[in-house]
């Protein structure tokens, strides 16, 4: 789910009015980074997934949302797995093969895109990747700015590490954005 979700957050709100080849370098995730996207003007993006039905989000680290010093952005998918027939149901073989067309037929990108796929541990030959398919119900995107209620790395004290949390999005109606608020280039 979080490879799907990155993917499809990556080419739609991460990655408008960008073109795709600047997204996939933008793409940090697979390289161990903090956050998902790591744009060279400094904005950075993290992406979670979280059933429909669902309004609770697990962060994997005090750093992931912590704004610090950069523009950065949390985007929520609500994803529900369906079928592959079920209409608007995508797998993870049909997210990297819409990547691969939207790169053409720059080859340099294209081999980029397969070695972070394939840093993940990911065989998309396995038949897994095709069948399992989901529908996007919702995506939203908040500003994680110095008031957004989130843990921060310099506020733990020192014995601490590895910290994961979750919060509930219903609690965060302040922080949602819309459009240009975003800050894109």
């Amino acid at each position: 789910r979080g490879l799907v979700t990155e993917l499809w957050a990556g080419e739609t709100v991460v990655g408008e009015g960008k073109p795709r080849a600047e997204t996939v370098r933008a793409w940090s995730g697979p390289l161990g980074g903090i956050q998902d996207y790591t744009f060279p003007s400094g904005h950075v993006w993290e992406v979670k997934a979280k059933r429909s039905k669902s309004t609770t989000v697990k962060v994997s680290s005090v750093e992931q949302l912590d704004p610090a010093d950069k523009s950065l952005h949390l985007v929520v998918l609500d994803l529900d797995e369906r079928s592959a027939d079920f209409d608007g149901a995508r797998s993870l073989v049909d997210l990297v093969q819409g990547w691969r067309a939207a790169l053409g037929a720059n080859p340099a990108e294209r081999h980029l895109l397969d070695l972070l796929i394939s840093r993940l541990g990911v065989d998309l030959s396995d038949p897994y990747y095709e069948e399992t398919c989901f529908t996007l119900q919702h995506m939203t995107v908040f500003r994680v700015d110095g008031d957004f209620p989130s843990l921060r790395a310099a506020d733990m004290p020192s014995p601490v590490s590895a910290v994961r949390y979750q919060f509930d999005v219903r609690g965060l109606e302040a922080w949602i954005v819309e459009g240009d608020e975003t800050g894109r280039e």
